[in-house]
């Protein structure tokens, strides 16, 4: 929930406060649209996975490893990123992390 807000409310309106034309800015509101896809990879999850670590840890433990690179990379970028009023390397950077989040949320809903 924290990284959804941090792409969704605040970085928008850091970008506001320097300027960032609002065209620019509704890249940034696609930044949560793999919530809105989690029917369709849903099935995939359920169906492919290691029978040794069992369907949630074949996806959760690996997303928790690529979500970790991904936030040392933004805690080292992001400030680069906004002092450019770069919208789409925030964008590709917040639309994966919410990818492996949503992908990581449907591991973790039981059936």
């Amino acid at each position: 929930g924290l990284l959804f807000g941090i792409f969704t409310v605040s970085i928008p309106l850091i970008l506001i406060e320097k300027g960032v034309s609002f065209k620019d800015l509704s890249i940034l509101s696609f930044i949560s649209s793999p919530f809105s896809f989690k029917l369709f990879t849903a099935p995939v999850l359920d169906t492919f996975y290691l029978k040794s670590l069992g369907k949630r840890k074949t996806y959760i433990v690996p997303i928790q490893y690529v979500l970790g690179l991904v936030l040392i990379y933004t805690a080292k970028d992001i400030q680069i990123y906004l002092e450019e009023m770069n919208v789409l390397g925030i964008f590709g950077i917040g639309f994966f992390s919410i990818l492996l989040i949503a992908h990581q949320d449907i591991a973790t809903v039981r059936n």
